[in-house]
């Protein structure tokens, strides 16, 4: 049997997939948080915290012992941080805010009580999760099979803000160190940087367009002439 859901989760704000009367509650003693760009909000062994993301990005990542970085998510306006915690699960990594951005910071044990009680909040909660789990796996898989093109382009398109993305300008403002970050390749003082920031060598950009699957180019030109990358839906 086919089930139609009711809330598209990967569209919607995590608020706005519950009634008001639930958004009410679970705002109890919220607070408002402004952080300044690079700003680490959420680390290992801190204690159990949720906060939604006004405005702003940021992303989730792990460290290795050496000092690599795995990015594992990436945070976009109204989304929520922290809903693993919130259901009292571990979370062994960090979350970094990449730009100036405004957050509302949640009541950890009101949300609790809230979820216990209320259908509609531990159905948003739900769906959070299962949106987090897909994400995850979509960029573990394109870490562990894709080619370092792959890594790359999958890692532009997801710093890409959804307002980018439905206005047709798909720009991501990105340093070498932080595409190295998030394709897992070089650690932070890795020769990839070193590489291209030697002044006599001549610097090239990667350049990246996009089209649904049956947008083919027209024939005989020169997008038609390149190459393609399939990347996971």
């Amino acid at each position: 049997m086919a089930v139609q859901l009711m809330v598209d989760v990967d569209k919607t704000p995590f608020l706005e997939r519950m009634p008001p009367s639930s958004r009410d509650q679970i705002l109890v003693n919220s607070t408002k948080v402004r952080y300044r760009a690079g700003t680490i909000t959420f680390q290992p062994d801190d204690p159990d915290r949720a906060e939604i993301l006004v405005s702003g990005f940021a992303r989730s990542y792990l460290t290795s012992s050496e000092g690599r970085q795995a990015t594992v998510r990436y945070v976009h306006s109204g989304e929520l941080m922290g809903a693993v915690l919130v259901m009292g699960a571990r979370f062994d990594g960090s979350v970094q805010l990449v730009t100036d951005s405004d957050t509302i910071r949640l009541d950890v044990a009101t949300v609790r009580r809230r979820v216990e009680a209320d259908a509609a909040l531990a159905s948003a909660l739900a769906g959070d999760l299962a949106l987090r789990y897909s994400r995850t796996v979509r960029c573990l898989a394109v870490h562990v099979f894709g080619t370092v093109v792959e890594r790359v382009a999958f890692d532009l398109l997801e710093r890409a803000t959804r307002t980018q993305i439905s206005t047709g300008m798909l720009q991501a403002n990105v340093s070498h160190q932080e595409i190295a970050d998030g394709i897992t390749v070089f650690d932070r003082s890795g020769n990839y940087v070193s590489f291209l920031s030697k002044p006599d060598l001549t610097k090239f950009a990667a350049v990246f367009t996009y089209h649904a699957a049956d947008n083919h180019p027209l024939p005989d030109t020169r997008s038609a002439s390149l190459g393609e990358i399939a990347l996971p839906a």
